[in-house]
């Protein structure tokens, strides 16, 4: 019988905890299509959480669905309905997909979305980020990156994502910062 725990999270990837602390706030929904681990993923078809007001439907005791970041958003900033948050990684999974070049959850897999609290991500091309730099957020996909992925950089296709700030520059062996959103 275990009677010891360490009090770590996983080695630092993508989508991965920063930070246990009181102040996160996790959230369980289920995947609508692939869902990015690690990038920032938008409300789905049926995003609510809990009983339909106006009767039972088919989606009224689901937990909701979240969708990789759609394409067509032009605000910049970004908006706060326009998001949801970001899909853990767990340990339970396959952590990378070759084909898609990151990891992600697949169709209707439950998730883990985190919505206010610290996580490792993977800047966009290793973008220099910095705790003095706003967080930018690729808003269509091109350049071998897909919509969702986190710069310090203000570019073409990125919008300024007012809710997240820099809690670590780039680590140079593993192109991986650390990002907090409140």
């Amino acid at each position: 019988m275990q009677t010891s725990y360490l009090f770590n999270t996983v080695p630092a990837v993508e989508g991965a905890d920063a930070q246990d602390r009181e102040a996160q706030v996790i959230i369980s929904k289920l995947a609508e299509g692939l869902v990015p681990i690690g990038k920032l993923c938008a409300p789905g078809t049926h995003s609510m959480v809990g009983p339909s007001t106006t009767g039972t439907t088919a989606q009224s005791t689901t937990p909701g669905q979240v969708i990789a970041l759609p394409g067509g958003l032009v605000a910049d900033p970004m908006a706060d309905w326009v998001w949801t948050g970001i899909p853990l990684y767990e340990t339970s999974r396959q952590a990378y997909d070759a084909t898609l070049g990151f990891a992600s959850a697949s169709n209707l897999d439950p998730i883990s979305v985190l919505i206010k609290g610290v996580i490792w991500v993977r800047p966009e091309g290793g973008v220099l980020a910095s705790e003095s730099l706003p967080v930018y957020i690729r808003i269509a996909a091109g350049g071998g990156f897909v919509r969702g992925v986190f710069s310090g950089a203000a570019a073409a296709n990125r919008v300024l994502f007012p809710r997240g700030r820099w809690r670590s520059a780039v680590n140079a062996s593993s192109s991986l910062a650390i990002l907090e959103i409140w």
